[in-house]
């Protein structure tokens, strides 16, 4: 049975061994082993059951003592909140570190600081169980001695694996390979047996690490698993491996089981057949979004596509037998900042940029674009700047805003028999090429009025406009413009008025965070949309995607899916070049392809415009996805023109 005296003995030897040191270095031969316990929020049960799976693969004894020299303990913090055995809990842990002070890291989690346990479960179960007066003290003074990130060596090699308890601050060198990192279980609904996959943080691969079967985890977030992760440091460190130890705590009858081994850069699982990877010279190209301001829905959503696409390019052998990169920067959706972003991927990687977003942004790089100093690979802009067919460094995937304006206008009047228009549009290259493509179907269509309303990028300025169309009292409302000035427009124009309205978006407005938006202000739209339906395609492509972006326990998503298809379209590209990878043997590739169907999507390079694909998606306020043949599209506003002006 626990008792007070337990805890303070383990903790008071603790403060005697223990020396202050926030990040602890070790440099350790090949073969060396880590038993990695990620939070267990005071999952007490679940820590015995895991000792005990050590005891019997002999890591461990009856007595609390590490038994093999080259295996080490390290508990990943936040083992002091969630559960009625939270003493029990830290008591174990401690006495385990005073026990074998050189081979038993505890990491100082986000529950540990000061502020958190003196506010939390910690500091009731002290009140109610012993002292806190007399604890306090102490366990300030043992959790000031434990260290926040453990970096690991081999040898003489500088480059390390980082196994921390709380997020990174800054941005780390190109010296750290992987990071393997907790996970709070309430901000993420991934699928996690006890460890999984993440987004590439600073891009790096990124583990996260999770072990608390408590009530309040099994009941909300399904989480069943007593679990512990197993690192081996290989040669070079770029060749460790992990395996996740598990149990189902749902079947007490079971043991531990070992999952599949992985490469813990690349993901890919160690087998016989296993591609060796050359890591030392990976292919590395890069991209640049808006991931903090006004677009960071998309980029962040984007970036998620991106990254789902080259972990499983990674996880299955890599390019050419080389690890496959796309480095994402923040440029805040600022030109110039984008700009220096794509002025740096020429300098340290390659000038090839993959999926950049922004219209505006990247206008700031056009000149690199007609000096043949950069090639961009299916930017996320559907501006008809880029499709100029004199600018042969840049090539399309998507529609553009043009044609997704005037397949919406043409559906809005044929479908929903729209007469009387507004258009709300961002004042740059992306709002008007929107506008113009309007402008465009509605003289098709023999309309010859309709009200016109913008605001300024990167602003949510927009009472004038709001105005103007409150006074135009118009049938349909077209949205060109970004999340965050629409919401706003919406909330000026307010439901009462939108009520007798109809409204239309291009597909940069097509997000789920956007949806939400429209769903609590019990508003219906249409959308233009440049992918299949992520949740529902049975496009061999969408049915990948939807598996991959699980795994980071993302929900499928056009801006992800947009990503993905743009990540994957690329390595397949890569992997056709014979020879180097240069800007010429990229286009060479790339102009040659005609009726090339790429799991599942049909592809022929336009010389006109520059793109690889000629369909686009109307996505209808009750789910219906319609597909739409842009140049079908044109044949019949085309007739349907000329038959009403003869009439």
């Amino acid at each position: 049975p626990w008792s007070p005296s337990n805890l303070e003995r383990a903790a008071t030897k603790v403060t005697a061994t223990l020396k202050r040191q926030e990040v602890i270095s070790l440099s350790l031969p090949e073969g060396t082993n880590f038993l990695i316990i990620g939070p267990l929020f005071g999952a007490y049960h679940s820590l015995v059951r895991i000792l005990s799976d050590l005891k019997k693969r002999g890591i461990l004894d009856e007595n609390l003592n590490m038994c093999l020299p080259n295996h080490y303990l390290v508990f990943q913090g936040n083992i002091v909140d969630g559960s009625p055995y939270i003493l029990e809990t830290l008591t174990l842990v401690l006495s385990l570190l005073a026990q074998n002070p050189k081979h038993v890291i505890y990491l100082r989690g986000q529950y540990e600081n000061q502020g958190y346990w003196l506010n939390h479960g910690l500091k009731r179960e002290l009140a109610q169980r012993t002292s806190l007066n007399k604890f306090k003290p102490l366990l300030l003074k043992v959790f000031a001695l434990l260290p926040s990130r453990l970096d690991l060596r081999l040898g003489t090699d500088d480059s390390c694996i980082s196994i921390t308890s709380l997020p990174l601050k800054n941005k780390p060198n190109n010296l750290l390979k992987a990071l393997l990192e907790p996970e709070h279980r309430t901000v993420s609904y991934a699928e996690h047996p006890g460890i999984a996959l993440l987004q590439p943080t600073y891009n790096i691969t990124h583990w996260s690490l999770f072990s608390a079967p408590t009530e309040l985890y099994k009941k909300y977030y399904d989480f069943y698993y007593d679990a512990y992760v197993h690192l081996t440091l290989g040669t070079p460190i770029i060749n460790s491996t992990l395996a996740l130890h598990n149990h189902d705590v749902r079947n007490q009858q079971a043991s531990f089981s070992r999952s599949a081994l992985y490469n813990i850069v690349t993901a890919q699982k160690i087998s016989s057949e296993t591609i060796h990877i050359n890591q030392d010279h990976c292919i590395a190209l890069g991209s640049t979004m808006d991931l903090s301001r006004t677009n960071k829905s998309l980029g962040i959503n984007l970036k998620a596509g991106l990254a789902a696409a080259t972990n499983r390019i990674n996880s299955h052998g890599g390019l050419h037998k080389r690890l496959f990169r796309i480095y994402v920067e923040d440029d805040q959706y600022l030109a110039p900042r984008a700009r220096v972003n794509i002025k740096q991927f020429m300098k340290n990687t390659c000038p090839i940029i993959v999926a950049p977003a922004g219209s505006q942004t990247l206008e700031a790089s056009l000149d690199l674009l007609k000096n043949n100093k950069i090639y961009v690979l299916f930017p996320n802009t559907g501006s008809l700047l880029f499709r100029d067919p004199s600018l042969t460094s840049i090539i399309n995937l998507r529609a553009s805003y043009n044609s997704e304006a005037e397949a919406l206008i043409y559906y809005c009047h044929k479908k929903l028999l729209g007469k009387d228009f507004a258009f709300f549009h961002q004042d740059d290259t992306y709002g008007y090429a929107a506008l113009n493509g309007a402008r465009s179907m509605m003289k098709k269509l023999t309309i010859e009025k309709w009200t016109e309303t913008c605001y300024q990028t990167n602003t949510i300025y927009v009472k004038e406009a709001a105005e103007a169309i409150k006074k135009a009292n118009p049938d349909i409302i077209g949205l060109f413009s970004s999340a965050a000035a629409t919401i706003e427009l919406l909330k000026q124009l307010g439901v009462e008025f939108l009520s007798t309205k109809k409204l239309f978006a291009i597909s940069p407005l097509g997000s789920n965070s956007f949806k939400h938006f429209l769903d609590s202000m019990g508003l219906k739209i249409t959308f233009a949309q440049v992918v299949p339906n992520p949740k529902s395609s049975d496009i061999e492509i969408v049915k990948e995607y939807r598996q991959e972006i699980a795994k980071l326990g993302k929900l499928p998503d056009t801006y992800s899916l947009e990503g993905y298809i743009a990540a994957s379209l690329t390595a397949d590209i890569l992997e056709k070049i014979d020879g180097p990878i240069t800007i010429e043997s990229l286009k060479k590739v790339i102009e040659n392809i005609k009726d090339y169907t790429f799991k599942g999507l049909k592809l022929t390079y336009n010389p006109h415009n520059r793109q690889l694909a000629n369909e686009l998606w109307i996505e209808t306020p009750n789910e219906e996805w319609i597909k739409q043949d842009i140049a079908e599209l044109e044949k019949l506003t085309d007739a349907r023109s000329t038959t009403e002006c003869k009439s």
